[in-house]
């Protein structure tokens, strides 16, 4: 059983070098259709808007053009120039900013008719360009965390609110197994570790604990390095180290190895090891796993239908959510499902999760109203999906957003 654990969630690769730290987000939001797409697909949705929607649309798109930049992130940006894109969430036409530089890159690999000049000198993307750019702001700002970090909405992050955002990454090397590479760890927060628990039978056992990322990484990194004070800086930075613009950036693309050496400017911890115990990891997957096991419920499907080991899940996580303690004979007992009790609990779930969801990407009370249960769900999923892949400590994140009842 525990070299079936290993294989399913051990982190460990032969180099560092390749790991992806970041993911653009792959998810739009087609608000015409209410529908989810992939954000490649973009540039060949065709969306036909009313004539009173297009006015509509044109009016807030002024405003968003003639809307004040705080001195704050005029001066963070100084020498960047504005650029305007549809976020892929909310759909809003969005405001943020890009060297020279970056947008010389973009026109020469996307073509210069996806940026159109406008007479202020900043810059409307379209087609593939603005895919690309908005794919990226998504992850900043929703991923990372940028705007919900961001308490007094001014697009400033003072030392406070960028402690909250998710744009830490660091490695650990581990004798005989390779590297751990993990990211989107909070900046004032904790990032896994792995230290040896003693001895399992004839082989060493690897515990995960977590510490605060501050004291794991390079002591020559500032905040700074890991995420800009604005999201314009922090998505000049992807564009411009985006070396193949392929939506994902690698350890090795991140510039990180400039700081690292030997001595004091090795992060990595060096443990003999041959196996990985990860018996929490497996509990954390099982949460996660509830949410979809009672959507499937919601949609008419039986308890004795579902999987055992989704009965499993249930029992083990939701036992007095969602069953009665029967009496068969001898005095023996068992859990009996209740179909009541499940409607009960899964309208507050859903409510519960519209909320907690919304809150921890950073919509506002509007934004989020326009956006159902199953929209919320497929964002949370893409990021969970992120952060798992990235051995993310955020991944814990999703955990506590989804598990109501612990």
């Amino acid at each position: 059983m525990f070299q079936e654990l290993f294989s399913k969630f051990s982190p460990f690769t032969q180099t560092k070098t390749s790991n992806t730290l970041y993911k653009s987000f792959e998810l739009k939001l087609n608000p015409r259709i209410n529908s989810l797409v992939k954000n490649e697909e973009k540039a060949d949705i065709k969306t036909e808007l009313s004539a009173e929607e297009k006015r509509t649309q044109r009016l807030e798109d002024e405003k968003v053009f003639s809307q004040k930049i705080s001195d704050k992130v005029k001066e963070a940006e100084k020498g960047l120039i504005s650029v305007y894109f549809r976020d892929p969430i909310t759909q809003k036409l969005t405001r943020s900013a890009l060297s020279e530089e970056s947008i010389n890159r973009l026109g020469k690999e996307f073509g210069q008719e996806e940026l159109k000049r406008r007479h202020d000198g900043s810059y409307v993307l379209n087609g593939k360009a603005e895919s690309f750019v908005s794919g990226w702001y998504a992850d900043i700002a929703y991923t990372r965390g940028y705007l919900a970090s961001d308490k007094d909405k001014d697009g400033f992050l003072n030392d406070n609110e960028l402690s909250n955002v998710r744009g830490g990454f660091l490695a650990q090397e581990v004798a005989g197994k390779g590297y751990m590479v993990q990211s989107y760890a909070k900046l004032g927060g904790e990032a896994r570790v792995f230290e040896s628990l003693g001895f399992f039978g004839e082989d060493t056992t690897l515990h995960q604990t977590s510490k605060n990322f501050k004291e794991l990484r390079p002591y020559d990194t500032s905040d700074d390095f890991y995420a800009g004070k604005t999201i314009g800086l922090e998505l000049d930075k992807m564009v411009l180290k985006d070396s193949n613009l392929d939506g994902k950036l690698t350890y090795e693309e991140s510039g990180i190895s400039k700081f690292q050496g030997e001595g004091d400017l090795d992060i990595y911890q060096k443990l003999d090891v041959s196996m990985l115990f990860t018996i929490e990891q497996s509990n954390k997957a099982d949460a996660i796993s509830v949410k979809g096991i009672l959507d499937k419920l919601n949609e008419g499907i039986k308890f004795e239908d579902l999987e055992e080991t989704e009965q499993v899940i249930l029992r083990m996580h939701l036992l007095d959510e969602l069953f009665d303690e029967k009496t068969a004979y001898a005095d023996k007992t068992y859990p009996e499902f209740n179909e009541e009790k499940f409607k009960d609990f899964y309208e507050h779930f859903v409510e519960s999760f519209k909320k907690r969801s919304a809150e921890f990407i950073g919509l506002s009370s509007e934004e989020a109203s326009k956006l159902d249960y199953e929209n919320l769900s497929k964002l949370v999923e893409e990021m969970s999906a992120n952060f798992e892949i990235t051995n993310s400590s955020s991944y814990d994140e999703i955990v506590n957003l989804v598990a109501i009842w612990a």
